[in-house]
């Protein structure tokens, strides 16, 4: 008895795909009138929004190079949506962060609040 089917490669799936999908017309449409519809080609944007680094969830900025199961931090400072903590974090130091908050200084990592 074989557990588990043999996947097809890549560019198999990538053919077959291709192969079965329909391209529609292109169409112009005001942007006002656009909801629901999706682009024709890629557009890319000439500015970040925001224009910084944020966090995707609620947790506790820290450096990586700290981080150890079971360390204790310190938690220093808080950034909350759309502003940034008052300080930057020194070792064993963690800066609680809510979603949408700047990614602080001197730190590159988020742990999860749920993680905690």
């Amino acid at each position: 008895m074989q557990l588990f089917e043999k996947l097809i490669e890549y560019p198999e799936a990538e053919r077959l795909v291709s192969e079965s999908t329909l391209r529609l017309p292109v169409e112009e449409t005001p942007l006002g009138e656009a909801l629901g519809l999706a682009l024709a080609w890629d557009l890319t944007a000439t500015t970040d929004s925001p224009p910084f680094d944020n966090s995707a969830v609620d947790g506790y900025a820290l450096r990586s190079e700290d981080a150890a199961a079971g360390r204790v931090f310190s938690v220093v400072d808080e950034a909350p949506a759309g502003r940034p903590a008052k300080r930057r974090v020194g070792e064993g130091e963690a800066i609680k962060i809510f979603t949408g908050g700047v990614i602080p200084d001197g730190t590159d990592a988020v742990v999860m609040v749920e993680n905690t």
